[in-house]
């Protein structure tokens, strides 16, 4: 069996992590970036000032960067990198049609622990959204982010979903791009959920909405045996529709803050669904465990069978007291038509 994988999502943000210069980068505020930042060296633009250069430090074996390539036309296609001070080295941003919003650099594997990465000659136009860090073994994680591709094992899905590695279009002349990880499993078939296992304080879903089509679906997320429903709807008033916006990536579906520290067991069904399709892409939890070693070994099947079996049991109920029911207002029809027949017979 292959060991478990970890990633720590790390925001432009953090400025624990990232230093960006040598001039002041822009910070720009759209809802389609996560937690709606990224940065970007505008001064760079037309190579009409200096490049951009960036440092992360992060503790891990691996880290890769997430946001927008540069423009096409005139910008620097390569960029040079350095790790823990070695001779840099050049990478392209092997975008075939740019810009887009894509991972545009990935470390080679490192050995775990501390690490420092310097990149510079930056092009303007491109920006860091998000860092994500492969973990090692004993990578310390108090005070981290996970991030879940939806691709991973601990997913369960049931009913009809389709695995998708379509690139997002974002439309307003924005650029369009790829989810995390280059792929989302999306349904539009009502009753079709998936089960996920984590054990921490806090969960957020994220994945693709798109604002250019009028319709809307509902979502319930049940947590532990909890269940609440949140609806997405797009009217032909929706600020987002009118203005011209297409799909938007990183959207925000819910989110569980401060949650009793623990393991948890979420579950999230497509309840209602009107010309929408539900686009999964990630999870992200904030971890109540200190390193991958201690990370709790779990199984969703457990709880999925509980959750199934809590519906079904709802289901059966309804079916019995529907059946119930008109089997009485056949016996009432019934008597009423044999007094009916007897009154007239009388008569």
């Amino acid at each position: 069996m292959a060991a478990p994988q970890l990633f720590v999502i790390v925001d432009d943000s953090c400025s624990d992590s990232f230093v960006f210069g040598p001039l002041e980068w822009t910070r720009t505020g759209l809802p389609e970036e996560f937690n709606s930042t990224s940065q970007t060296p505008t001064f760079a633009l037309d190579q009409a000032g200096p490049l951009g250069n960036m440092k992360m430090g992060f503790n891990g074996i691996s880290v890769a960067l997430f946001g927008n390539t540069p423009p096409g036309t005139g910008a620097p296609r390569t960029f040079a990198v350095s790790i823990d001070g070695t001779t840099p080295y050049y990478v392209a941003y092997t975008d075939p049609s740019p810009p887009t919003y894509m991972q545009w650099y990935q470390s080679p594997l490192l050995e775990e622990g501390d690490h420092n990465i310097s990149l510079s000659n930056i092009a303007g136009g491109a920006s860091v959204d998000f860092a994500v860090v492969s973990v090692g073994e004993d990578t310390p994680l108090s005070d981290t982010l996970i991030i879940t591709d939806n691709d991973d094992l601990a997913f369960n899905y049931t009913g009809q979903w389709l695995r998708s590695q379509h690139a997002f279009i974002s439309g307003l002349q924005k650029p369009n791009g790829n989810p995390y990880y280059n792929s989302t499993h999306q349904t539009s078939d009502v009753g079709s959920f998936f089960t996920y296992q984590f054990t921490g304080n806090s969960v957020a879903v994220y994945g693709i909405f798109t604002w250019s089509t009028l319709g809307m679906m509902s979502l319930t997320f049940t947590l532990d045996g909890e269940s609440l429903s949140q609806t997405y709807d797009v009217r032909p008033d929706t600020p987002q529709l009118v203005s011209g916006e297409d799909q938007q990536q990183n959207f925000l579906f819910y989110e569980y803050s401060f949650l009793q520290t623990g393991s948890h067991t979420l579950m999230v069904n497509l309840t209602e669904c009107v010309n929408q399709t539900f686009a999964f892409d990630y999870v992200t939890f904030t971890p109540s465990f200190t390193t991958l070693a201690t990370m709790p070994n779990g199984t969703t099947a457990v709880y999925t069978e509980q959750m199934i079996s809590k519906n079904s049991h709802t289901g059966v109920i309804a079916a019995g007291l529907g059946a119930a029911i008109i089997v009485l207002l056949l016996v009432g029809i019934f008597v009423f038509f044999r007094r009916r027949k007897q009154v007239d017979e009388q008569t």
